[in-house]
């Protein structure tokens, strides 16, 4: 049952998930106050409620305080609310998944939420993995060798394919999501033989990212670029019109059929490749700006990866990070740290590699393969989008 509008509700952080629910927390309860411990955003106003500090809460009459941040920073504001004297039955935070049975429940509901999807969306962001009793279910915690060793990486990858009941193949991350909440195999769908299909197609004219990303870049029309995990090309179509070359790479037949229909009637000059992250060295040339649009954390072999990229940027590019999922909050340095009830779904349902990087790692990372972060911005949807060239070392 929905919670009824009049339930007066304390929302506890404003950062990347609650962008995701701010709507339906909007519409679904009585939001009369918005806390958040950065003292940056205190007074601030999102849809006519200020956000306040934490110390207000006691001079606030509620019903209860939702807590919006995945484990671990939610845990910690958990145990901060608990400390103010607020009682457990006042907090509203994820719901723990601890064994398979749950796990496949969870999957199971959200396969037949096709028709309240709203209420299901945010019973899908207020799940969670415990990662503690999965860890007790696999046999073992994660090793405590150095984060770029190979036994660091092979109990990522068994502990991923312990979760998604499958063993790792990137051929996995071609398996899209149908309106339905459905996966389909791209191949099932034959665009090459039907084109007629993509005529009737309602692309999405959303920008996949921030407003203010395209000033922050100020890309040239001289500009060759590549996007790494291209999808249905609206990037590729938003810089093709600045009168940049567009290169989209993708493992997506489905996606990429779209993407170069998008490119043709867009008279856009530019190509789609159907190959892995590791492959792009068989594309020609090399570019200007290189960007990863929610897709570095598909990838199994950072490293690798890494290393390859300083064969396809140009002298004086950049590689652009936007939407990833790099946090300070991960408990360990990268690979399966992400509990949310999305990741967990995407992992467990789709064989989609779900991988995160704590904050401080990731930039150990780009050191560790000869890159340096030259800017860092704060986007207004909550992410922060990383600007990374060649070290000074190169």
């Amino acid at each position: 049952m929905m919670e009824k509008p009049q339930t007066k509700v304390i929302v506890f952080g404003i950062g990347k998930n609650f962008a995701n629910v701010k709507d339906f927390l909007f519409h679904q309860f009585n939001v009369i106050a918005i806390v958040d411990n950065n003292q940056s955003k205190w007074g601030n106003v999102i849809n006519k409620v200020e956000v306040i500090s934490p110390e207000k809460i006691k001079h606030i009459e509620y019903d209860k305080i939702i807590v919006t941040p995945p484990p671990p920073a939610g845990d910690e504001i958990i145990k901060q609310l608990k400390n103010m004297g607020v009682a457990q039955n006042k907090i509203e935070s994820k719901k723990l998944i601890i064994n398979f049975t749950e796990l496949d429940d969870f999957v199971d509901k959200y396969k037949t939420a096709a028709n309240d999807w709203p209420l299901y969306n945010w019973q899908l962001r207020q799940h969670a993995l415990s990662f503690s009793h999965f860890c007790k279910l696999f046999g073992s915690a994660p090793p405590s060798q150095n984060a770029f060793s190979n036994e660091y990486r092979e109990w990522e990858i068994a502990f991923f394919e312990f979760l998604s009941g499958r063993k790792y193949d990137y051929d996995n991350e071609g398996i899209t999501i149908s309106e339905s909440g459905e996966s389909i195999v791209l191949t099932d769908i034959d665009f090459c033989n039907h084109p007629e299909k993509l005529e009737g197609m309602t692309f999405n004219r959303l920008s996949p990212v921030a407003p203010e990303f395209f000033d922050i870049i100020s890309p040239k029309a001289s500009w060759r670029i590549l996007d790494m995990g291209c999808g249905r090309g609206e990037l590729l179509e938003m810089f093709g019109k600045k009168g940049c070359t567009v290169v989209g790479v993708d493992v997506s037949k489905n996606d990429l059929m779209i993407s170069k229909w998008r490119l043709k009637h867009q008279n856009i000059d530019g190509q789609t490749v159907c190959c892995s992250f590791y492959d792009i060295h068989t594309i020609a040339g090399t570019f200007d700006l290189i960007i990863f649009n929610s897709s570095f954390h598909h990838c199994g072999e950072p490293v690798r990866l890494l290393e390859t990229l300083h064969t396809k940027l140009s002298p004086g590019g950049k590689i652009i990070f936007t939407h990833e999922t790099i946090s300070p909050h991960f408990d360990r340095p990268w690979g399966v740290v992400r509990y949310d009830g999305l990741s967990i779904l995407h992992i467990r349902m789709r064989g989609w590699l779900e991988f995160g990087y704590r904050s401080d790692f990731f930039e150990e990372l780009l050191s560790h393969t000869g890159w340096k972060v030259s800017s860092t911005h704060q986007m207004s949807d909550f992410t922060i989008m990383y600007q990374v060239v060649l070290s000074d070392s190169q």
